[in-house]
This record gives structure tokens, sequence and C-alpha cells, in this order.
């Protein structure tokens, strides 16, 4: 079970017009019972916007993958439409040895984004006078690397919150792959149905919000271990 699927799940739409919200969320899936939580937290300051997902799993969940958490960041600017731009977004994921962070950096009146990895791996160390050490050793190897992609309107987090002025079909996300789709195919008030379709699989999201936005959601068709899903058990809003 990938922590992807707790990102998927959070499909934040909120429309309050406060200055900061804050959502807790917990996850299961039907086999396992609770394999994680999520927080979520959205400031505004006039035109501007700050978007914050934490996931993480629990323990067996973090065993069983070697994921601690991962972090998601979204800042930018709202359009007069209510659309949410992103100037900035990245993704932090830390496992046991190995801390990954992607940046994307954007701009939508050049319409290019370029994509910034950077990798910090634990390597054990092979050295004679550590071979009968108890104490295993480790150094840091660090991987940099930098190219330009592929333009897309929306990254993770502002995907869900422009749902409501996107029309039925395909939505285009932030680095996508080529093998991944994602479709809206029905939308009503305060319900959603999104289409998730990989190389070999698909899957269906049914999304129920309320005021604040997402307030629970359910896959379905998806996997050999059972649907699953995700509920507030939360909220804040200052």
């Amino acid at each position: 079970m990938s922590l992807k699927i707790i990102l998927l799940l959070v499909l934040i739409m909120t429309k309050l017009f406060g200055s900061e919200i804050q959502r807790e969320y917990v996850v299961s899936v039907t086999l396992y019972g609770k394999i994680g939580s999520a927080s979520y937290k959205e400031v505004k300051n006039g035109k501007n916007y700050g978007l914050f997902l934490n996931a993480k799993p629990t323990s067996f969940i973090r065993a069983v993958s070697g994921i601690k958490k991962v972090q998601y960041k979204s800042i930018g600017h709202i359009a007069p439409d209510g659309r949410y731009i992103p100037v900035f977004f990245s993704e932090l994921t830390l496992k046991r040895h190995e801390k990954k962070q992607i940046s994307y950096f954007c701009n939508a009146e050049k319409m290019s984004i370029t994509k910034k990895t950077h990798i910090e791996k634990k390597v054990l160390s092979i050295d004679v006078k550590h071979l009968f050490s108890k104490k295993r050793q480790y150094h840091t190897e660090i991987e940099d690397k930098s190219k330009e992609i592929d333009y897309a309107d929306n990254d993770y987090l502002t995907l869900m919150k422009n749902i409501s002025l996107f029309k039925k079909g395909e939505i285009k996300y932030m680095d996508q792959k080529k093998t991944n789709k994602l479709y809206l195919i029905s939308k009503e008030k305060n319900f959603y149905k999104i289409k998730v379709a990989k190389k070999k699989k698909k899957y269906f999201i049914a999304l129920k919000t309320d005021c604040y936005g997402l307030l629970e959601a359910e896959t379905y068709k998806s996997f050999k271990f059972g649907n699953a899903y995700i509920k507030t058990v939360n909220t804040s809003v200052k």
C-alpha cells in the first residue's frame, strides 16, 4: 500500500474564506483496518495561499514500506475566478535511510516548470576497521538533478481545490506519468466521483464534502485487500 493512496484520498476542496483551516484524517483499508493518518492545513493571505499536507503510516505499514512520512507543500496565488495557481510545489519523502525532496518551480506566464530532485542516502560503510564493530557505520551520499518538464496547471494539492471548475473528463496534473490518467466522471453538490487509471489497473474514488472541504472518501473496485477509506476526525478554523 503506497502512501500515494493517502494523498489521492485527501482531495481537499475547501471553499471557506477563513484565514486558516486545519483538518485531521484517519485512513483505513478493509482488511488491515487503520493504515495511517493525515493532517491538512490551508492558509490564505489576500490573494496568496499555502496548502500543507502531512501523511504518516501506522507502525505496521511503516515497517512494510520503509516510509516514515510524506509531506506536500503548495504555495501560489488565487485567480479572480477562484482557481488556485501554484508557483511552488514540493514533495518530501522520509524513509529509514533516505530523504528525497522533489521541488517544482512554476511559471504560468511562460508555461514552464523546473523540477529539482535532492536525495540523501545513508549507505553502510565498508571499511576493514569497522568489520568487527558492533555498531554499523554509515556515510551520506547526495544526489542533485534538475530538468524542465511539461507544464500543467495543477499540482497534487491544487488538483482538487480546482475540481469545481473542471469539466467532466480527463484532468491533467504536474509531472504526470504517461501511463497514469485521472478523470472526473461525475459531479453533484458535495459529491464527486473520480476514476484513476494506471497502466494495468484502475479504481474509483467517491468524495463527500461539506462547507470546510473533504468530509470523507472511499475507493471502490480498487485493491485485493479491500477498499480504502478516509474520515475526518477533527476540524479547526481560525
